[in-house]
């Protein structure tokens, strides 16, 4: 038995969390620069607010409901993100973090009473980190979903949904489009309808060797899965990324070469940052650059391929590497709004080394100086904050994008800590 825990409109019920005033209210949480709309509460939900919405479109509903506006604050989410995959996990050996605010569970087999399971760890998370939770409870992951999808938008299941009787299965099977089936989606979805098959229970009813033949080996599994024939086992070991990309809008165009090293560089380090945590070496890195063109809205990017035979990490040699070839695409006269980086080609440090690493890999060549070095960058980042040890290349602020309605990093910053009153 697979158990699906999501968290409720993450963005917005992290905000939440530290402004209890803001309960039963509506309120929109901003993409980078306060462009778009990318988390909503519920009662942003009723008002009409859509997902991914322009902010410039729907400033007359925020007046008129005052509805509260918050900036987008990875910091936060990330961190509660954690706590709450550390309490979640407590529940049960096997678990695999899905996303940002889902995480999978196998059910301990000693749980006989999945409803009273599930009301235990809605109320821990509750209690622990003030988040809502939905959970869905069945034999397959794909059910699973299927289960949390009903907790999350059916009153009636007070955020706990099982679907193991047959009967329940088959009526949620048929209520439910075709399109929310787990790994369908819109696209997809529209061949099915082709086909005539417009609900899950459709789908479910299908040959699963056809599906297969007429789409893929996946579908099939999804199909078999629905039938309640397990396919897709948690994936308890987290897998290494095939690629890290780093990536921001301005905050304001840039126009100069030297205003544009700066994303750049701290992108670099970023992403050297998440090559040192999971022990990888990019083999080669794409920068790429986002211009603004008469036509609105449009940007037009130039990029450029740096390929590292030895492998690299070190943030020094990516950003040296970089700003060297920046000038061969910058464009004299333009304006940018994008910048990025993309490290490819991943490998694990075992694979990595030759026996005697060059100034290629580590600057200076000295992997024992380079692993000293980047330890105590790291270790002074963790006691007072992100970037307080970076390199120069990348001390201007004036590409940082557009937040002004972001809220305290409460978790991760002393001087965020949110202070209590006690009279």
């Amino acid at each position: 038995m697979f158990s699906l825990i999501d968290i409720n409109n993450f963005y917005a019920s992290c905000e939440r969390v530290f402004r209890p005033d803001l309960v039963g209210k509506a309120l929109v949480v901003l993409s980078s620069n306060d462009g778009c709309v990318i988390a909503r509460s519920q009662e942003a939900k009723e008002l009409g607010i859509s997902m991914g919405v322009p902010f410039f479109k729907i400033e007359h509903l925020i007046k008129r409901y005052k509805v509260t506006v918050f900036s987008s604050n990875f910091t936060l989410y990330g961190d509660m993100s954690r706590r709450f995959s550390e309490v979640v996990a407590s529940f049960s050996e096997d678990a695999e973090l899905y996303s940002i605010d889902e995480i999978f569970l196998k059910v301990p087999s000693y749980e006989e009473n999945l409803n009273v399971f599930g009301n235990r760890i809605k109320k821990t998370v509750f209690q622990y980190l003030g988040l809502p939770i939905s959970l869905g409870f069945a034999h397959t992951k794909t059910l699973t979903k299927i289960a949390n999808f009903y907790a999350k938008k059916d009153p009636v299941y007070r955020g706990v949904c099982i679907l193991e009787k047959e009967e329940d299965i088959s009526h949620a099977l048929k209520a439910l489009p075709v399109e929310e089936i787990w790994g369908v989606g819109r696209k997809l979805s529209l061949k099915l309808r082709a086909l005539g098959i417009n609900s899950a229970k459709d789908l479910s009813e299908t040959d699963p060797k056809w599906i297969r033949k007429i789409h893929s080996v996946v579908l099939e599994q999804t199909v078999r899965e629905l039938q309640g024939i397990p396919c897709f086992s948690l994936e308890t070991a987290p897998s290494s990324p095939k690629s890290i990309q780093v990536s921001r809008s301005f905050g304001d165009s840039l126009s100069k070469i030297d205003d544009i090293q700066a994303p750049l560089s701290s992108f670099l380090e970023e992403g050297a940052l998440k090559l040192r945590k999971r022990g990888l070496f990019a083999f080669g890195l794409y920068f790429y650059l986002g211009l603004k063109t008469t036509k609105a809205g449009r940007l037009f990017f130039l990029s450029k391929f740096l390929m590292f035979p030895e492998g690299v990490q070190d943030p020094r040699l990516m950003v040296e590497s970089v700003l060297k070839a920046l000038p061969s695409i910058f464009k004299e006269g333009a304006f940018y709004k994008k910048a990025g980086i993309l490290l490819i080609n991943l490998k694990p440090q075992e694979t990595q080394l030759t026996l005697f690493p060059s100034q290629k890999t580590f600057k200076g060549g000295s992997d024992e100086k380079y692993r000293s070095l980047f330890k105590a960058v790291d270790r002074l980042s963790r006691k007072h904050g992100k970037r307080s040890l970076c390199l120069a290349s990348s001390l201007s602020s004036r590409w940082a994008p557009k937040r002004k309605n972001m809220s305290p990093s409460y978790t991760t910053k002393w001087t965020d800590l949110p202070v209590v009153l006690i009279r």
